[in-house]
């Protein structure tokens, strides 16, 4: 069945617990202005789930990620919410397509947005992305990297491919002058 959550809030507090864990099945999942967090792992799960999930609004935020999609087949979209992280920030592992619109997105130790996904495009716009050794980490195996129109602010790079995946620029506005989003960032260590 499907599921449908507003105005929620949840804790994990112990370690490898969750804000929220999916850890299976089939239908659509929608979350609106909601807020996890966990103080052990990833704030949000999604195991061996499929379907469409749109999350909306609220805050994401785990000692590792804010989001985790270990597993999910399906497409994900993700508008005008926050996610931040002590390790991945925004981290997203989907089979699927996966639409970032707007937002706030932050990594302590990898990348405010990183995501690996497999036959699957993957839209970002609107977002920002900011104060992170990585702003957008990616792999996108079989599928297609598009940046529009974000805003990336104190990261050591903003966009590191991963050497894997095929990255469009569309009409970024509002980058920093030194920004280098018009080209993936590709570490020659």
């Amino acid at each position: 069945g499907d599921v449908y959550m507003e105005n929620v809030t949840a804790k994990g507090a112990c370690q490898g617990c969750r804000g929220i864990l999916f850890s299976e099945g089939s239908g659509d999942v929608t979350i609106v202005d909601s807020n996890f967090t966990s103080a052990g792992s990833a704030a949000t799960k999604f195991d061996a789930t499929s379907g469409e999930v749109f999350i909306e609004g609220g805050n994401y935020q785990g000692t590792d990620q804010g989001f985790l999609f270990d597993g999910h087949k399906g497409n994900v979209t993700l508008s005008d919410v926050n996610a931040y992280g002590g390790g991945y920030g925004g981290a997203f592992l989907v089979n699927g397509n996966l639409v970032i619109d707007g937002g706030d997105f932050k990594g302590a130790q990898r990348a405010g947005a990183a995501m690996m996904i497999t036959d699957g495009d993957v839209y970002i716009t609107n977002a920002t992305i900011h104060d992170s050794p990585v702003g957008i980490a990616y792999s996108v195996e079989g599928g297609t990297f598009i940046a529009c129109n974000n805003i990336f602010s104190n990261n050591g790079a903003d966009i590191d491919s991963g050497s894997v995946g095929t990255f469009e620029d569309c009409a970024l506005v509002n980058p920093p002058a030194e920004s280098s989003v018009n080209q993936p960032f590709v570490d020659d260590d």
